[in-house]
C-alpha cells in the first residue's frame, strides 16, 4: 500500500475521532443489538422510528402488542396535539397498516397509518374509543339494540318497511325481534301488521322491555295498551297465542270464551282480559277478581260488588250462574243472583220461566223458599206455598201468571 494511501486512511481515522461522528450519521439499528441510534450515538427511547417502528424506555421495539401512541412524525395531523390512538406492531416490530385482522378472539380494522379505527365503517361497527373490536351479534349503541351478522358483521337492517307499519321481525336465535329501517331494535308494542283497522290490537305484537326486545308468544303478560290503540292507563292481563297476536274478540257483542291450559278465559276487543260478573247472552258469569280473570266454577259467593251494592250469588259446575232453587240450603237464585225480600216485606214472590214453565216462589229476606207454607207479607197478603216452595194461593185465590215480581239481576 502507498505511503499516500496509508496517510489518507489515518487522517480520515483522526478527523472522525476528533469530530465523533457516528458510523453512520442516519437513524439506524445496531445489526447485533436491534436498537436504535440517532446521529447523536444514543440510543432511541419512547419514540417512533421511521414511521413503522416503536421503541419503549429500554429502546425495545414493541412486538405483538397494543399501544395507546401519539401519531408518528410525519402522520396526519389532529387538532389536538395530544390526541393518543391505538396501535398493534406484529412479530417483527412493525405497525399494521390497512388491514383486517383478527387480534385474539376479535377482529380489528388498523387504517392507513395504522391506527385503530372505532365506531361506524360503513354498516359495520368497530366499539368505542378503547375497543375497536368489530361487534358480532348484538351489541347496543345509543341506547339502542341492534344486531350484527355472524359471518361478516354487517348491521341488519329490513330490505324494506311497509307504509303504516312500525317495524319487520327477524328470527334470531329461535326468537322473533322487530326492527326498524335503521336496524334498531323495537320494544314494547310494535305494529308489525297493517291488514286490520288502524287502530286494531291484532295488528300489533309486544317486545319485551329495552332489554329483551323478544316477541311474547303462549304467555300472559300484565300491561298498559300502546296509545297508539287505546287511551288507557290502566294495567289489564293479556295472552299471547303462539303467533305473538294477542288473544281478543272481534266484536264486544260477540264475545266467547277461550280455553287456556285448562281454563276458560273472555276477551274484549282490545285483547284486555275480562274479569268479575260477565253476561254472555242471556246467561251470567263470574271470573274472579282482576287477578283471576277465569271462569268461577261450583262457587258460592255471599258478598259481591255490583254497580248498585253487593249481591250473593252461585254459579254452577258449568259456571252458568244457577237459576233456580240451590240444593241444600233452599235458597232461590235467578241468573246466579239470591233472590230475596227486603226487610219491609218480610216475604215477596219471585216469578220467572224455569225450563219453559211459569213459576212463583215465595221467598223471604234470606232468600229462602217457604215450603208447605202460610204467610204474609209485610202488606197484609196472605201466601199459601206447596212443597215445592211455589205459590198455591194469594189470599185463598189461584194466582195468575206474573203475579210476583220480576226478578233482581246482576248489574255487573
Amino acid at each position: 500500500m502507498s505511503k499516500k494511501v496509508i496517510f489518507l486512511l489515518v487522517y480520515c481515522l483522526v478527523f472522525a475521532t476528533f469530530f465523533k461522528i457516528p458510523a453512520f450519521a442516519s437513524v439506524k439499528k445496531a445489526e447485533s443489538s436491534g436498537y436504535f441510534y440517532g446521529q447523536d450515538g444514543k440510543k432511541k427511547t419512547e419514540q417512533w422510528v421511521d414511521r413503522k417502528y416503536y421503541v419503549d424506555k429500554n429502546g425495545e421495539r414493541l412486538k405483538n402488542t397494543w399501544a395507546k401512541l401519539i401519531p408518528a412524525p410525519g402522520d396526519t395531523k389532529t387538532p389536538n396535539k395530544s390526541d393518543r390512538f391505538w396501535y398493534f406492531f406484529n412479530n417483527k416490530g412493525e405497525r399494521l397498516e390497512n388491514t383486517e385482522k383478527y387480534i385474539g378472539s376479535a377482529k380489528y380494522y388498523l387504517g392507513a397509518e395504522g391506527r385503530m379505527l372505532t365506531g361506524w365503517v360503513g354498516n359495520r361497527y368497530y366499539g368505542g374509543e378503547d375497543d375497536g373490536a368489530l361487534k358480532i351479534g348484538w351489541f347496543k349503541i345509543n341506547q339502542s339494540w341492534r344486531y350484527f351478522t355472524e359471518d361478516r358483521g354487517n348491521l341488519w337492517t329490513p330490505a324494506s318497511v311497509p307504509s303504516n307499519v312500525e317495524g319487520v321481525t327477524k328470527i334470531i336465535g329461535g326468537k322473533t325481534y322487530a326492527f326498524n329501517a335503521s336496524g334498531e331494535m323495537l320494544f314494547g308494542w310494535v305494529k308489525i301488521n297493517n291488514q286490520y283497522a288502524s287502530r286494531s290490537i291484532e295488528n300489533y305484537a309486544y317486545f319485551g322491555s329495552a332489554n329483551d326486545g323478544s316477541m311474547k308468544t303462549n304467555t300472559w303478560k300484565y300491561l298498559t295498551l300502546s296509545k297508539n290503540i287505546l287511551n288507557d292507563d290502566q294495567y289489564y292481563w293479556f295472552y299471547f297465542k303462539d303467533n305473538g297476536q294477542v288473544q281478543n274478540s272481534s266484536t264486544e257483542s260477540e264475545k266467547k270464551f277461550v280455553s287456556i291450559k285448562g281454563a276458560e278465559y273472555l276477551f274484549d276487543i282490545y285483547g284486555r282480559v275480562c274479569h268479575g260478573l260477565q253476561w254472555i247472552g242471556d246467561e251470567l258469569y263470574y271470573l274472579g277478581s282482576k287477578d283471576q280473570c277465569w271462569v268461577q266454577k261450583d262457587v258460592y259467593i255471599a258478598s259481591l260488588k255490583e254497580a248498585d251494592g253487593l249481591g250473593t250469588f252461585y254459579f254452577q259446575a258449568d259456571g252458568r250462574g244457577l237459576t233456580g232453587v240451590r240444593a241444600g240450603d233452599d235458597s232461590l237464585y235467578y241468573k246466579g243472583k239470591l233472590q230475596k225480600a227486603s226487610a219491609k216485606e218480610v216475604f215477596r214472590v219471585v216469578s220467572f220461566v224455569q225450563n219453559g214453565v211459569h213459576q212463583n216462589y215465595v221467598v223471604d229476606s234470606m232468600g229462602k223458599i217457604q215450603r208447605n207454607a202460610t204467610v204474609s207479607n209485610g202488606e197484609g197478603s196472605v201466601y199459601q206455598t206447596n212443597s215445592s216452595g211455589t205459590l198455591l194461593l194469594v189470599d185463598r185465590e189461584t194466582p195468575h201468571e206474573g203475579v210476583g215480581f220480576e226478578p233482581q239481576r246482576a248489574n255487573p
